[in-house]
């Protein structure tokens, strides 16, 4: 054979570019993985482009390993790979490969990368999403304004907001409690709008087929609750965010009662005040007049004027429904 001997100590492995060139072309799966594993010892950029070429190989065993090689080789010098491997963490589904795209993103520490990040986090698994928000915080605090916007971005969906609300706690926390009344404001106003119109829609119009509208303001609705009690789980005023969601959708009445019981003894009380109508088990005459109380605009809308309004809607699950 002409190929130089494998060998185990890479750091020392004796090869002309050429040669490795020839390695990496070779039809041997095994030998194209080992000569991967031997670009890690190389740290240059022509050994992050050899290695970002076999990205989009057939094998996930090959992607593996060349995700792994830019991982290790990744500096910040190198964050042109970053769209190639933003692709790549957007396309794939495999866990390993995920993480390494991740690692070797935190290493470039490209601030322009941080909200592209965020927004494929969507469809991440915890591991990922632990280190997603690890990396992101380890960029340090030029990523703040660009955090700060993807939180208050209501057409993004909730996981990656929540991502951004966890890390702005940890790296100016100052930042997060200035804008956090304006922020729950908003998601307060998302809330009664929904709730309402998604409760009184049917009956409003009882000769109109309105099932799939008020299903959708419900789920609507839900969803910005739960959004509320992961951020206020983000500022540290509620503990175990996921187990009170959690305790919040159950059907016990008593698991239900003692979840709005924890939120009220860790919440703060003018935000408490005006969440509580639309979790507790109330008459709807409270409900209702909880709505005039703290609905500060989108009162008494007719369908038109409510349809009209998810048309508008930054959220595009409110427009398909509207249309």
């Amino acid at each position: 054979s002409n190929w130089p001997k494998v060998r185990t100590d890479f750091s020392s492995f004796d090869y002309s570019p050429r040669d490795l060139d020839r390695m990496l072309r070779h039809s041997d799966m095994q030998e194209v993985l080992l000569r991967l594993q031997l670009l890690k010892e190389l740290s240059s950029i022509d050994s992050a482009q050899k290695s970002s070429a076999f990205l989009r190989h057939p094998s996930l065993e090959v992607r593996r390993e060349a995700a792994s090689a830019l991982s290790t080789l990744s500096n910040p010098s190198l964050y042109l790979f970053a769209k190639s491997i933003l692709t790549l963490l957007q396309e794939e589904t495999d866990s390993e490969l995920r993480i390494h795209c991740l690692r070797a993103l935190g290493k470039f520490s490209d601030a322009s990368t941080v909200e592209k990040i965020l927004l494929k986090t969507v469809h991440f698994r915890p591991v990922e999403r632990r280190l997603t928000e690890k990396i992101i915080a380890e960029m340090g605090p030029k990523n703040v304004p660009t955090l700060l916007g993807v939180l208050k971005d209501v057409r993004i969906p909730d996981r990656p907001r929540i991502l951004a609300s966890k890390n702005l706690m940890r790296l100016s926390p100052i930042h997060l409690q200035a804008h956090l009344e304006e922020i729950l404001h908003v998601e307060k106003e998302r809330a009664y709008f929904y709730f309402y119109y998604g409760n009184t829609a049917e009956k409003a119009y009882p000769d109109i087929p309105l099932k799939d509208l008020t299903q959708t303001l419900l789920t609507s609705f839900q969803s910005v609750i739960d959004f509320m009690i992961h951020l206020l789980g983000a500022v540290g005023q509620v503990e175990d965010p996921e187990l009170l969601v959690i305790s919040l959708h159950s059907s016990n009445a008593k698991v239900h009662s003692s979840a709005v019981e924890a939120l009220e003894m860790s919440c703060d009380a003018h935000v408490f005040s005006w969440i509580l109508p639309l979790i507790e088990e109330v008459p709807w005459e409270e409900k209702h007049a909880a709505y005039k109380k703290y609905a500060t605009k989108d009162i008494d809308l007719e369908l038109p004027d409510i349809l009209h309004k998810l048309e508008q809607s930054p959220s595009a699950f409110d427009r398909i429904v509207a249309a």
